[in-house]
């Protein structure tokens, strides 16, 4: 992969994003890979991602002195959260790795 450059999650696309904008991340997902989500999963994927945007706007605003623990539990439903839709992402993109068909079904059972 290209230094300083972020693949795109859909290993079809070869789209890139750069690795400034998005330092922390493995891979990225692009717009045309985004729209061929289903749109539950889009829905999903934008209403976490408006409320990350949201809680870290929080996060750099107040002071979390004596709700450490409060804090760090919130932190970890959300992370919960990302590496679900994460997940379910991956999931739409990952190949499949036997084609469903005839021949698949007679092997399966044995003829």
């Amino acid at each position: 992969m290209i230094a300083g450059r972020v693949p795109c999650t859909n290993p079809a696309c070869r789209r890139t994003a750069p690795k400034a904008r998005f330092p922390e991340a493995d891979t990225v997902i692009c717009r045309p890979c985004f729209r061929l989500l289903p749109a539950s999963l889009q829905r999903r994927h934008k209403t976490f991602f408006a409320r990350d945007r949201k809680l870290s706007k929080l996060a750099n605003r107040i002071q979390i002195d004596g709700r450490v623990e409060q804090w760090n539990r919130l932190v970890d439903i959300v992370q919960r959260s990302s590496d679900r839709i994460n997940a379910d992402v991956d999931a739409f993109f990952r190949p499949v790795e036997k084609p469903a068909g005839i021949d698949a079904f007679l092997e399966e059972i044995g003829l």
